[in-house]
């Protein structure tokens, strides 16, 4: 009977103990402010913030009211004749149409932060559209066929630098920078390494003020905003170049940036895509099985690399060409290692590669849907 008491009075005091222990820990969450918390909360990543949520219910709050869930790019379609171009919602699976006359004779080599910069080669005009709101930003006039541009900014911002970069001789490329509003360009020729190819699909990324280019043969061109000048990185090609691809194999690069980082996508019907990020401390191309729950969206104008979406989008590459009446996007499986919905009904060399591209969804509603 002692015993069985003394079991008793020890069961008593450990669940006083585990109480005790539950009202400290919720004494010092709540010594927390509102502020404070939602503060440190609304640095944590998606699946983060939603691990945070269920410590208790000031946490699930203050984590519900900082949740940030990024939108998903459109895909957007040019047509082949008429002025109306489309605009899918992945989210909704509903169509937009825009009626865009400005553009129809142009061609669209840069798009980003829901800007489109396109280029008339009648007019030798380069300009800047948005497609939601039919603003339109002129550039300073130009010769010749430049199609190897980007920028680093909205053109509404002044921060913003337009940047297009060509082959003068094998060894040297010319480097023309403005900003939008300029009455001309800034041009400076610059040595180059015979390895850095420019073609008509150069690759172009931004990051941290450093135009990267990715050249057919696999090697990056950077050129320094501040310092002004150009040089073409001593990092050899990632080893999948090695195998002669198949088909247009320079319409099967995609490059983008995240966070400081670039990343490269190597993707071939039939073949694994290669995915590999760019370490320029250690001067070498790594490979990268995973995207770290980041989604990546490729196209031959402008890819991109999103964090903290919707569903079970995270580490795989998505495509702007349909299948099946827009019902279901193209896109490789990095986890599942495999293409999706199938091999046979995408080509990655189509040409209708060249007029699907993916843009920026709009903050609020489009007219014209």
């Amino acid at each position: 009977m002692v015993g069985t008491g003394t079991n008793r009075l020890a069961n008593t005091s450990g669940s006083n103990n585990r109480v005790s222990n539950e009202t400290a820990e919720q004494e010092a969450r709540s010594d927390l402010s509102k502020e404070v918390l939602e503060l440190i909360l609304s640095r944590l990543s998606l699946i983060d913030n939603i691990r945070a949520s269920v410590v208790c219910k000031n946490w699930l709050a203050a984590a519900v009211s900082v949740r940030k869930i990024n939108k998903i790019p459109w895909p957007m379609d040019i047509p082949e004749r008429s002025w109306f171009f489309s605009f899918y919602d992945l989210t909704q699976g509903k169509t937009h149409w825009l009626t865009l006359p400005g553009l129809r004779p142009a061609a669209i080599y840069y798009v980003k932060y829901g800007w489109l910069l396109s280029f008339d080669h009648y007019t030798c005009r380069l300009f800047f559209t948005n497609p939601y709101t039919r603003t339109e930003i002129e550039c300073p006039k130009l010769e010749g066929n430049w199609n190897k541009v980007a920028f680093s900014a909205p053109p509404t911002l002044p921060s913003c630098i337009v940047f297009t970069v060509d082959e003068v001789t094998p060894d040297s490329v010319a480097i023309h920078t403005c900003h939008p509003g300029d009455k001309e360009w800034t041009t400076m020729v610059c040595e180059n390494n015979r390895n850095f190819c420019c073609s008509l699909y150069n690759r172009i990324v931004v990051c941290n003020g450093i135009f990267y280019s990715l050249s057919t043969t696999g090697w990056v061109g950077v050129y320094h905003t501040e310092q002004c000048s150009w040089k073409v990185l001593p990092i050899s090609p990632p080893n999948c170049l090695e195998i002669p691809p198949v088909g247009d194999w320079w319409k099967q690069r995609f490059l983008a940036e995240y966070d400081g980082e670039i990343v490269a996508v190597y993707a071939q019907i039939g073949v694994v895509a290669a995915v590999y990020r760019l370490d320029e401390v250690h001067g070498f191309w790594e490979k990268i099985e995973d995207l770290n729950g980041r989604t990546f969206f490729a196209s031959l104008v402008t890819s991109y690399i999103k964090a903290d979406l919707p569903g079970k989008m995270g580490d795989n590459i998505y495509f702007p060409r349909v299948q099946f009446h827009k019902q279901h996007r193209i896109m490789y499986s990095m986890r599942k290692r495999r293409y999706y919905p199938g091999v046979k009904a995408f080509d990655l060399s189509d040409e209708s590669l060249l007029t699907n591209f993916w843009i920026d969804s709009p903050e609020g509603p489009i007219g014209g849907s």
